[in-house]
């Protein structure tokens, strides 16, 4: 394969509904969409040609029903706001800490400073 087959290629015209079954057809085969659509056009090919296909081709994966996928997303949706709640969970104590040293570094400000704008050091202090 030449190092135009990697790419990126646009095909206009394809409607909505046929990349959503495209797209589904080629998660359900568990390809990526240029592996699945290239054996499609080999088979189609060789298919018009009257040849055996030399590239072995799957049945069609059923395109799930609308219902299905709503109950996967729900199911997707439930599973991403638990690891949410045990990401800020796992963050707390370094929330606490952080607000802690937050609260000491406040304390060290000089009367006229605010917390937006930085404390400036004597400048007869030496370092």
């Amino acid at each position: 394969m030449s190092d135009a087959g990697n790419m990126p290629w646009s095909i206009k015209g394809v409607s909505a509904e046929a990349r959503k079954i495209a797209k589904s057809a080629a998660m359900a085969s568990g390809e990526p969409m240029g592996v699945w659509l290239s054996r499609l056009i080999d088979a189609a090919s060789a298919a018009k040609l009257g040849q055996a296909s030399q590239v072995a081709v799957r049945p069609e994966a059923p395109v799930p029903a609308p219902a299905e996928l709503r109950v996967d997303i729900e199911a997707l949706t439930q599973r991403l706001a638990n690891i949410e709640r045990r990401m800020l969970a796992s963050l707390q104590p370094l929330d606490q800490a952080l607000a802690q040293i937050g609260r000491r570094l406040g304390g060290t400000r000089g009367a006229g400073a605010t917390a937006s704008e930085p404390q400036r050091p004597d400048r007869r202090t030496r370092y």
